[in-house]
């Protein structure tokens, strides 16, 4: 039975190796707070990546959460992204900048979304 953790650190893996696919550095951070990834375009930082992986078919995120990974980002002069995978699902990304402010509550709910390999092909033009 693979645990959550598990589950979760492959996940990890799978996005470095996309953005790595792509001719991106890429470096998985242990630890994974604030964020999981760091990736690198040209020596300078570009990205930090909060991955998240769901056996269900939405993702909930608690605005708190992306309000720290932005912050974080910008310490970087970095895109802040979720990278996330559903039941069965690619890789989508989510842009924390623009959904930190949507809803009532104090969490966001993600369903599928763009692809992160469509996302990344665009990216690298």
């Amino acid at each position: 039975m693979v645990t959550n953790y598990r589950r979760g650190y492959n996940f990890e893996l799978k996005v470095r190796n996309t953005f790595r696919d792509f001719g991106l550095r890429a470096e998985r951070q242990p630890g994974s707070k604030p964020f999981d990834i760091l990736v690198f375009r040209g020596g300078e930082a570009k990205f930090v990546i909060d991955a998240k992986k769901t056996l269900k078919e939405e993702l909930y995120l608690s605005k708190k959460d992306l309000g720290a990974l932005i912050e974080y980002a910008s310490s970087w002069n970095a895109y802040p992204l979720i990278v996330y995978s559903l039941l069965n699902s690619p890789a989508y990304v989510a842009f924390p900048k623009d959904i930190v402010n949507q809803g009532e509550g104090q969490s966001v709910k993600l369903v599928a979304g763009m692809e992160l390999k469509d996302f990344l092909a665009s990216y690298v033009k």
